[in-house]
């Protein structure tokens, strides 16, 4: 039995990516089942749906080899129980502070994605993948490299791309899938960050906080603020963007971003979480606002006057 899992609040790379793999193994006629703490609605798009499992189902796991995709760390797998119930575990990612955690680990963190990972090694093993794995292969690879802008964008990424368009993939339906998310809830969540944000540094740090009483007042949902941090940072001055929400009371959950050579996952980190070198997050408990932004700021400060 594999048993497939990315991270807490997975994102479409690990999504696409555990999704792709269980493909693979069922058509080869392994047992799999996936588990995610969530699935978006806009990732419907993705293939291999009818492979995940309910988490109910947990509890009557045993003996499974556990495949962990997109994960830095063992205590970011979701859902923790499967740990206890593996009896050996496949660390899968491409995160630069993976800390390989696996019985066997397959990191490689030149690459843009875990989808591009999966991808290689599809080919290094001679497989060839079907046109279901390479659509969620692809999306993975877009939605990680921000559609080709980001600086984890390679010449091998863009081959890759290239190759799985020639595999039948249609860019432009995939662009749509990954891109196109945004509901009347997810324009306010974006009103709200674009009304609070602030700009410190001369422009150079861009923070906004979304508290929650507006979260409340409007009705929203954290995955209305899935892509906000993105529209934040396309502004031209900012090298440093963060967006800060409040989740519960006296509980943050935090976004950064940064452009050029500033590199922001240790930060993250600092918080409790981590990520890429230009993209992390963070989810931590703190009193209050004015502390957690306090904090915040100092440790992102040096970054932008070292630059």
């Amino acid at each position: 039995m594999f048993v497939l899992c990315t991270h807490h609040d997975p994102d479409i790379d690990g999504v696409a990516s555990s999704l792709a793999l269980s493909i693979y193994l069922r058509k080869t006629g392994k047992e799999v089942v996936v588990f995610f703490e969530n699935l978006l609605e806009y990732m419907n798009f993705l293939n291999g749906k009818e492979n995940i499992s309910t988490l109910k189902n947990c509890t009557e796991l045993s003996n499974c080899t556990l495949i962990a995709l997109d994960c830095a760390s063992k205590e970011r797998i979701w859902p923790q129980e499967v740990i206890k119930k593996a009896i050996k575990i496949i660390n899968i990612d491409h995160h630069s502070d993976n800390t390989y955690f696996g019985d066997i680990n397959l990191v490689n963190t030149r690459v843009s994605s875990t989808a591009e990972l999966l991808y290689n090694l599809f080919k290094e093993k001679g497989i060839e993948p079907s046109i279901e794995i390479c659509e969620d292969i692809y999306a993975g690879i877009l939605f990680d490299t921000g559609g080709f802008r980001y600086q984890n964008t390679s010449y091998e990424t863009l081959s890759t791309a290239s190759e799985l368009l020639l595999r039948g993939v249609n860019a432009a339906k995939i662009a749509e899938n990954v891109f196109s998310k945004w509901d009347e809830s997810g324009f306010r969540a974006l009103y709200l960050a674009l009304k609070n944000s602030e700009y410190l540094q001369d422009g150079e740090i861009l923070f906004s906080f979304v508290s929650l009483r507006e979260i409340v007042n409007e009705n929203l949902k954290s995955e209305d603020f899935d892509g906000v941090i993105d529209i934040l940072r396309g502004n031209k001055r900012a090298k440093i963007i963060i967006l800060l929400r409040e989740i519960k009371e006296a509980f943050f959950k935090g976004s950064i971003r940064s452009k050029g050579e500033i590199s922001i996952n240790t930060v993250a980190q600092k918080f409790g979480g981590g990520g890429h070198p230009h993209a992390a997050g963070f989810e931590t408990e703190f009193s209050n606002f004015y502390l957690i932004k306090e904090k915040l700021i100092n440790e992102v400060l040096p970054l932008v006057r070292n630059e």
